[in-house]
């Protein structure tokens, strides 16, 4: 593998001591940012772009090949691996609680930059009135409650919605803010209504749900919580890449197998809060995550032997493969190719090609196969490798036996299975056939269950109106610790096929 510098994208702290500690391991380390840094950590082996803007990239993991403008100027930048680390921006939640900023009603983030707590002697902090606060917002709400208690405020009220504590420490610290005399008034159904005196004073009407109780209050200094998001930048950033984002914006979706720091593209890496919204003990794991990654990237001879490769005798140029795949390991240069450091080998793009011109050593692995299939009626069921395949062989591993017409092919993703491959067991002489998935949410291709539904569904339709039986065929979801399940649904199955 190609060993240029490592790539930084951010601006913050966390891009500064990735960098460092990169440079610490012997890796020379470009950052780029939209923004200024502070140029003072420049080195040997670390180099700063400030005002940069990033406008394409190309290549995959140990050949990344990035176009950026640089006050004007067009420049390009090689790259083994990515790293991403911006910061968050905060954003108030005035319009959440039905306020306006006055003198007397400010976000969180200005309180620490107030010095009137003598002036105070009413406080109310109001957080998750329409959506859960976050952990780190919660704790910021509670140490400035323990301050204001040390600094004399004589009555300090939470109003909250739904108030979480099960992240690290929090318990603790609501035990501490109860015994310094904080008070939390819950609600749920009725939010606390917030009006205005005739002197412009603010008045709280709000009734607690567990001791039904109704408060007025009547506070010197009201405080909202405030919501964290990722860096505007970040959404250009994640396009240009082609990475995929959670729910929020931020670099890294909720894919079960995937580890925290890792994105659908090999050799991009996400750090922080470009990540997640994240504390600092998270944020410095992040890093060491990352380098030990990128240590081993450089240090690993991957087999290319077994990856995906595009027949161009076959290939017709419609990129069927390049849009399809979720790990960006096709590119097209000037035809397309697969960059085999990058393939995940989960043979979505072979089971796709409308011209099978996508070829892959061992797609298909038979652990267990009946005897003499032709001469005996029997159900296919293709197995995900990372989940029902794991847990049929546990099923083999504990002594439980399988119904004997069963014959089990593992694939590396049940999208790999393709209509022709369908097909092509019932010719063989199968009575039936299943494909066995990862369950909604957790396929490491992201796509690739979503796929082998849409053909299993196709398939059902065509045998349906065809008069052939659309119970022929069906699809399952199972995770690997779901070998009882897995039994019970193999069972009905099979026993619907025999009926």
């Amino acid at each position: 593998m190609n060993k240029s510098n490592a790539l930084i994208i951010g601006s913050g702290k966390y891009a500064v001591k990735a960098a460092e500690s990169l440079a610490a391991e012997n890796i020379k380390t470009v950052i780029i940012s939209a923004k200024k840094i502070n140029g003072t950590i420049e080195s040997e082996k670390i180099k700063i772009m400030s005002e940069a803007i990033i406008l394409s990239c190309k290549g995959a993991v140990g050949n990344f090949r990035l176009s950026v403008k640089i006050k004007g100027k067009e420049k390009k930048i090689d790259a083994s691996e990515i790293i991403i680390a911006e910061d968050t921006v905060r954003k108030s939640s005035f319009e959440n609680c039905e306020l306006s900023r006055t003198s007397d009603i400010i976000s969180l983030s200005e309180l620490k930059n107030e010095n009137f707590f003598e002036k105070i002697k009413t406080a109310v902090f109001i957080t998750d009135i329409k959506e859960d606060s976050n952990p780190i917002i919660l704790k910021e709400i509670m140490q400035a409650s323990l301050l204001m208690a040390k600094e004399k405020v004589e009555k300090i009220y939470i109003l909250a919605k739904n108030l979480k504590v099960g992240a690290s420490a929090l318990e603790a610290l609501y035990s501490e803010t109860k015994k310094a005399g904080v008070i939390y008034f819950k609600f749920t159904d009725t939010n606390p209504e917030i009006v205005r005196s005739d002197n412009e004073k603010s008045i709280i009407n709000c009734a607690d749900e567990i001791s039904m109780q109704t408060l007025t209050i009547t506070p010197d200094i009201i405080i909202t919580d405030e919501k964290i998001l990722p860096d505007p930048n970040l959404k250009k950033i994640t396009s240009i890449l082609r990475l995929d984002t959670d729910e929020n914006g931020f670099a890294q979706a909720n894919n079960a197998w995937r580890f925290p720091t890792f994105t659908n593209r090999k050799g991009i890496f996400v750090i922080g809060t470009s990540r997640k919204v994240a504390d600092k003990e998270s944020k410095s794991q992040d890093i060491d995550s990352v380098i030990l990654e990128i240590l081993n990237l450089r240090n690993l001879d991957i087999n290319i032997s077994k990856k995906a490769e595009i027949n161009t005798d076959k290939c017709i140029y419609c990129l069927t493969c390049y849009r399809l795949c979720n790990h960006k390991a096709v590119i097209i240069e000037p035809r397309p190719q697969i960059v085999k450091e990058a393939c995940e080998e989960c043979g979505l793009c072979i089971a796709e090609c409308p011209k099978q011109a996508i070829e892959f050593v061992d797609c298909n692995k038979i652990f267990s196969v009946i005897k003499d299939a032709a001469k005996q009626p029997f159900i296919t069921a293709f197995c995900c490798s990372r989940s029902a395949g794991l847990a049929i062989k546990e099923i083999y591993a504990g002594g439980t036996k399988l119904p004997k017409q069963l014959k089990s092919v593992e694939v590396p993703c049940a999208g790999s299975v393709s209509i022709d491959k369908i097909y092509s067991e019932f010719k063989k002489g199968a009575s039936g056939v299943m494909l066995l998935t990862c369950c909604e949410g957790n396929c490491y291709s992201e796509i690739g269950n979503i796929y082998a539904k849409k053909r299993v569904q196709y398939i059902s339709e065509f045998f349906d109106k065809t008069g052939i039986g659309k119970e022929k065929i069906a699809i399952f979801a199972a995770a690997s610790n779901m070998s009882g399940a897995l039994i019970e649904n193999i069972n009905k199955f099979i026993e619907k096929i025999e009926a």
